[in-house]
């Protein structure tokens, strides 16, 4: 329906909602609102978004954050249009851009004061068994995890670990039976004040840690 109307609504904004990226849904408020409240609304901040897609959760934070400013990082070239579109029509082209690349090959760990993401999260063996309406028309880049579906955690941890500054914080999107593994990743990667806060539906749905302050 979102891909047939051409928009839809996240976190009280309009949004154009096409084939190029994951169509935003209500369940990823949550974890914007598990990152707005680690950002000071009188201090200026920087923050990222991984795999930013259609932008959504990056203007949902800078909507609600005047002072920060803000880059969503996406490797995909049509995924990454659609997310300055969608910046540029909600008047927040000024205090944002977008990388296109991978987030291996990002530059500004050690700037950012909050790193956001939604990862894509499912298993590989899952996939078959989505609802067609996000089997067949959400990019497939955007749902599949790997094996276990953490691969994409793996990485970013791994990189936010070695190159982010002492004191940012780092905020996921789970899929509903992950809490415990991305835990033990955040745990065993050095990361502390580890918390996790449940959707409307009562689901795991958002992360966040701190890169602790040595």
């Amino acid at each position: 329906m979102q891909h047939i109307l051409g928009t839809t609504e996240f976190y009280g904004l309009e949004f154009l909602s096409d084939a190029r990226a994951l169509i935003p849904r209500p369940d990823s408020e949550i974890v914007v609102e598990m990152a707005l409240e680690r950002i000071s609304r009188e201090q200026p901040a920087f923050v990222a978004d991984l795999g930013t897609g259609s932008g959504c959760l990056l203007a949902a934070l800078l909507a609600n954050r005047p002072l920060a400013r803000g880059e969503g990082v996406e490797a995909s070239d049509a995924a990454a249009t659609l997310a300055g579109e969608n910046l540029t029509r909600l008047g927040l082209a000024d205090r944002s851009l977008v990388h296109r690349g991978s987030w291996t090959g990002w530059q500004n760990w050690a700037e950012a004061d909050l790193i956001i993401s939604n990862p894509p999260y499912i298993a590989s063996a899952e996939i078959k068994g989505l609802m067609p309406e996000v089997r067949e028309y959400d990019p497939m880049s955007a749902l599949d995890g790997g094996t276990d579906g953490l691969d994409a955690y793996r990485e970013i941890i791994g990189l936010a670990a070695q190159g982010m500054k002492q004191g940012a914080w780092l905020v996921f999107e789970i899929g509903f039976d992950q809490k415990e593994a991305v835990s033990a990743l955040l745990d065993q990667a050095g990361f502390d004040e580890i918390t996790c806060r449940k959707d409307l539906g009562g689901n795991d749905r958002a992360i966040a840690a701190k890169r602790p302050i040595v």
